[in-house]
């Protein structure tokens, strides 16, 4: 068994709200909160779900509404290596590089046949 202690000095600044629990330190240096990424989490699967997968950008700009703040250029990768297991699919990187490629009639059609399949139900 590994004996863990505490300096004494540690435990009266956390007492005094100076020094916060390791977890609760890395939860604050979020941009959003936990419960605010499930959430965000849940509508992305609810959209891909629906087979209209929200891109990078539409991503950024939901976090960006909920914190009030521009997530920087490294936000998402990290955003998506740590929820990467409660996300529906790896959506995200493939739809935006075949949006990149235009004027393909195939892809159109199969945008479009979900579309429709989407506004029958």
């Amino acid at each position: 068994m590994i004996n863990k202690t505490v300096h004494r000095t540690t435990v009266m600044r956390r007492k005094r709200g100076i020094c916060l629990p390791r977890d609760q330190y890395i939860e604050s240096k979020y941009l959003i909160s936990t419960i605010q990424q499930q959430t965000l989490i849940k509508y992305i699967n609810q959209c891909t779900k629906h087979g209209i997968p929200p891109t990078v950008e539409i991503v950024r700009n939901m976090a960006e509404e909920i914190c009030q703040k521009r997530p920087g250029k490294n936000w998402f990768p990290r955003f998506l290596k740590r929820w990467s297991d409660t996300l529906d699919s790896s959506f995200l990187g493939a739809i935006d590089r075949s949006r990149q490629c235009v004027d393909d009639y195939n892809k159109y059609k199969l945008y479009f046949d979900k579309v429709a399949t989407v506004t029958r139900k």
